[in-house]
């Protein structure tokens, strides 16, 4: 009777476990941001600045959404802190070829300062909320809470704007033209060559 006893005490300790364990990864969020970019290096009193969250999946696969401007239950990002708003929210996914899914995406938006707020350094609290489905295909909403730091300046403050880097030119700007320029006149003679009868 002891026996028995203990094994049921066992079954449910292990049990209660197991159930803890699946809670605690059902809540964590499948998505992580790895890159945060903005357009400028700081946000003018009543403008807006342009920012882009590069997230990617852990556990779960984002399905592409229809076109840039994303359904509000498949993607939308919203700031608890009145003194500034989100809008024009958009979204780009580097897909697995052939398919419809990814692990990665960027999501964009506008940022707008109250023309009152304060200036100095801020750190905007923001959720994101998304569908994802998991590795068999079921649909899983969540939330990611981020924190967004951006430094206010006056209205007529000087800003410096940053290179946007989140797709990869085809062309290295640095040096790739200028050696494709110092290459042709060469490429162009030899391609005479090639072509007269030989004399």
């Amino acid at each position: 009777m002891m026996k028995h006893r203990r094994s049921v005490l066992l079954f449910i300790f292990v049990s209660s476990l197991m159930l803890l364990s699946t809670s605690a990864s059902a809540q964590q969020p499948c998505l992580q941001v790895k890159k945060l970019w903005m357009s400028e290096n700081a946000l003018r009193q009543g403008n807006r600045v342009r920012i882009e969250l590069r997230m990617a999946a852990d556990h779960c696969l984002l399905r592409e959404t229809k076109g840039w401007r994303p359904h509000p239950k498949e993607l939308s990002i919203a700031t608890q802190d009145t003194e500034f708003r989100i809008d024009d929210l958009f979204v780009a996914y580097e897909k697995y070829e052939g398919t419809d899914k990814a692990r990665r995406m960027t999501a964009g938006f506008s940022l707008q300062a109250d023309q009152n707020l304060a200036e100095g350094n801020h750190e905007i609290p923001a959720t994101v909320f998304y569908r994802a489905e998991d590795d068999k295909g079921n649909p899983v909403d969540g939330r990611l809470e981020v924190k967004i730091p951006i430094r206010v300046v006056a209205a007529n403050a000087a800003v410096k704007h940053n290179l946007h880097d989140a797709m990869e030119s085809k062309w290295n700007l640095v040096w790739e033209i200028p050696a494709v320029a110092a290459v042709s006149p060469l490429l162009i003679v030899l391609a005479i060559l090639h072509v007269l009868p030989d004399c």
